[in-house]
């Protein structure tokens, strides 16, 4: 037996050489509660219930020669097999133009693919290094020790994947099936509901309109363009006016709506078993600014890669409808609890690590990391807060109101440097060159939910998962 013992954190950064740009993995998730699976028997601690397993590299070595589709997986519990659901999504390091169907510039960045866009299939159709394979924690289960294996699947071709949350092992089953097998087994923790108004997506500057639907069984989030979304609904009741982007107070050149009616392109756009993923471009004058939006039935994921010009600043909020007045916020700076209630407060500022709303619809924990090579006095991160409706300061977009409206304020603190990787002079070869993503990992939780449960959320314990190639 051949052991690979990795350690990976709840954020985790896999350096990609040359240009290629980094992977995010392994950020946690939520129970599934439609009872189509049932949750294991083995206990894990805290919030490691939660997480969703990714893996990728050598983890899928002894898979490299097979179909995405081919590969199942299973847990073994009180003596007995039970499939479990999982996702393979397949990645390729791309020319960064892929995506609007551009020349090749040479700028190369790791990304989504998907055939039903411009960024076109994997050109390996195969399983690579690049691939992620995800499941969910909670349905892993126990150590199997016999020698009878799952109908369906050849049991010659098998991994073991055990992953140890700091108190205890718990185990999944990955194998080569024959075919009769679903790879999800059935289930879809995540439903996504694209409905696009225009017939044609325009890849040019104009908006396309949509009314896409995220819906799990803890959250529901709308989309009505590509940066524009503008409705979170818990327990019945939309708490979102928008998640929003400006450049300053009072400014309205820019903001998700100007994104998103310059030129954009979707990098990729789908939904499986695991997990919705829907990565886009297109910032105004950074046209290869992305967001990545990745929705797991208790999580989402928001990763923002910055590529653009030289600017001042941008900041990047929630502002929250007014159905969200009495809600509590708090962050890690700010632990006494401050009512949204559009009125107007002071509170402490600086480089905030996880904020909190909580309420009696539910609660939100939001964690903030950020992955760069800016250094020193070169950038300033920190927080932003406007509970004032009469006279918001980020009025250029939704209601016009400041409720709660909470996040990051990023500056830049010299014009000569910039993030945009092939416009004119301004490319990645120069040493003014710098790289920023921007990472917000959204956990959609039970309501009151107290500062320990953000806490706990923002420890970052690492996960050890070790790869066994069984014979």
């Amino acid at each position: 037996m051949k052991n690979i013992i990795i350690l990976l954190s709840i954020i985790s950064i896999v350096s990609i050489k040359c240009t290629k740009e980094n992977r995010i993995q392994n950020l946690p998730s939520f129970n599934n509660e439609r009872g189509v699976v049932a949750p294991s028997s083995t206990t894990y601690s805290g919030t490691r219930l939660l997480e969703p397993v990714i893996l990728t590299d050598t983890q899928l070595s002894s898979f490299i020669l097979n179909s995405p589709g081919d590969i199942v997986g299973f847990r073994y519990d009180a003596g007995k097999w039970i499939q479990i659901p999982i996702q393979i999504d397949e990645m390729a390091i791309l020319d960064i133009t892929k995506p609007y169907g551009e020349p090749a510039s040479g700028y190369n960045i790791l990304m989504y693919t998907d055939a039903n866009w411009r960024t076109g299939a994997d050109p390996n159709p195969l399983i690579d290094s690049d691939d992620e394979l995800v499941f969910m924690l909670k349905d892993a289960g126990d150590q199997f020790t016999g020698s009878g294996y799952p109908m369906g699947v050849i049991a010659s071709i098998k991994k073991e994947v055990v992953v140890n949350d700091g108190l205890t092992n718990s185990y999944v089953y990955l194998f080569q099936q024959d075919g009769s097998l679903q790879q999800g087994a059935g289930i879809n923790y995540v439903q996504y509901q694209y409905s696009p108004t225009n017939t044609v997506f325009d890849y040019g500057s104009k908006l396309n309109v949509e009314n896409s639907f995220i819906t799990t069984s803890k959250y529901k989030w709308h989309f009505a363009g590509e940066w524009i979304s503008d409705r979170l609904v818990l327990n019945n009741v939309d708490i979102l006016d928008r998640h929003k982007a400006f450049f300053g107070d009072g400014s309205c050149t820019r903001s998700e709506n100007t994104f998103s009616d310059g030129s954009n392109a979707f990098v990729t756009n789908k939904a499986g078993a695991i997990r919705v993923i829907r990565s886009y471009m297109g910032a105004n004058s950074g046209p290869y600014t992305q967001r990545t939006n990745i929705f797991y039935e208790g999580r989402q994921d928001i990763l923002t890669d910055l590529r653009v010009h030289s600017i001042e600043g941008i900041q990047d909020v929630f502002d929250y409808s007014p159905a969200a007045k009495g809600m509590n916020y708090t962050n890690s700076l700010n632990s006494t609890p401050i009512t949204i209630d559009g009125i107007k407060e002071t509170v402490v500022k600086g480089n905030i690590q996880w904020e909190l709303v909580s309420g009696s619809v539910g609660s939100l924990v939001i964690l903030h990391r950020k992955n760069t090579t800016f250094v020193g006095s070169e950038t300033t991160f920190s927080s932003y807060w406007d509970d004032a409706k009469t006279e918001a300061a980020s009025k250029c977009t939704g209601d016009g109101q400041a409720w709660g409206t909470s996040g990051i304020a990023t500056g830049f603190n010299s014009s000569s440097l910039f993030t945009e990787p092939i416009k004119g002079s301004q490319t990645y070869t120069s040493p003014n060159f710098r790289l920023l993503k921007a990472i917000r990992t959204v956990y959609f939780e039970a309501p009151n939910a107290s500062n320990s449960v953000a806490i706990n959320y923002n420890a970052n314990r690492p996960l050890t998962i070790s790869i066994n190639y069984k014979k």
